[in-house]
C-alpha cells in the first residue's frame, strides 16, 4: 500500500468482509493460524497483512486477493455499475410505460372525436319530419327518412299547382343546406324519403331548423320553419 488511508480503507474492508461471514476477530485469527491482535491491526489500519496469508484470508472471507488489496473498490465499482444499469432499466421501463400511457390516451380522444352521437329528429304538427341528427366533435349529418306535407296544410288548392318545394336548413340562423325538389308525386301530399345530407360543422339541436318554401308559376310561399 502507497500510504496510511490505504491501509486504513483496507482495514476498514477487511473488517465489513468478517463481519459479513459472521466471524469474531479470535475465530478468523483461529482460521488463518494468527493472533486476534494481528486481526486487529490489519482493521485498524496499522499494517498490512503479509502477502503469504492474503489468499487464505481471501478464501476465509469468500473474496479475491485483489478485493482486498484494493479495498473493496472492485466490487464497489461493479455494485455502482449494476446499480446505474438498474436505474436506467427503471427510466426505460417508465418512459415505455408513459408512452404507452399517452398512446391510450391520444387513442381515447381519437375515438372520442369520432363517435357519433344520434339525435331524433321528430316534428309531427303540421309538417311531418323524421329523421336524425348525427353529430361527432368534428361534423355532423342529417337523415330526414321521412318528409311528408298534406294538401290541407298547403293552402293551394289543388296538388298540382305545386312546381317544387325547397327544403333550407338552419343552424344558429345560418343556412347551411338548400335543396329545390320538383314536385312528381300527382296525389294529396308531397312526400320524400331518405334526404341524406353530410359534411355540415358540428350542429347543436337547439339551434337546428328547418324551413320549407313551396312554388309554383306565381309565387314561392313559405309553408313551415320547424325548430326542434
Amino acid at each position: 500500500m502507497s500510504s496510511r488511508t490505504n491501509l486504513k480503507d483496507m482495514g476498514k474492508h477487511i473488517a465489513e468482509l468478517r463481519k459479513a461471514k459472521g466471524y469474531t476477530q479470535k475465530e478468523l485469527s483461529e482460521l488463518l493460524d494468527v493472533s486476534d491482535k494481528t486481526i486487529s491491526k490489519w482493521e485498524c489500519g496499522d499494517i498490512a497483512p503479509d502477502i503469504t496469508i492474503l489468499q487464505l484470508l481471501a478464501k476465509e472471507l469468500n473474496t479475491t486477493i485483489e478485493d482486498i488489496l484494493c479495498a473493496g473498490m472492485v466490487n464497489k465499482e461493479e455494485k455502482n455499475k449494476s446499480i446505474n444499469n438498474k436505474k436506467k432499466l427503471i427510466k426505460e421501463v417508465i418512459i415505455c410505460i408513459l408512452l404507452i400511457l399517452s398512446t391510450i390516451i391520444f387513442i381515447i380522444n381519437i375515438e372520442g372525436y369520432y363517435k357519433w352521437d344520434v339525435t331524433r329528429l321528430r316534428n309531427n304538427k303540421e309538417v311531418l319530419i323524421d329523421g336524425y341528427l348525427i353529430t361527432n366533435k368534428k361534423e355532423s349529418k342529417i337523415i330526414i327518412q321521412k318528409l311528408l306535407i298534406t294538401n290541407s296544410n298547403i293552402g293551394y288548392e289543388t296538388q298540382k299547382e305545386i312546381e317544387e318545394y325547397r327544403i333550407i336548413i338552419y343552424n344558429e340562423e345560418e343556412a347551411i343546406y338548400s335543396k329545390t325538389l320538383k314536385n312528381d308525386i300527382n296525389n294529396e301530399i308531397i312526400e320524400k324519403e331518405n334526404i341524406i345530407i353530410d359534411n355540415l360543422k358540428r350542429i347543436n339541436k337547439k339551434d337546428l331548423k328547418i324551413k320549407i318554401e313551396l312554388k309554383n308559376n306565381k309565387q314561392t310561399k313559405m309553408l313551415y320553419k320547424i325548430e326542434f
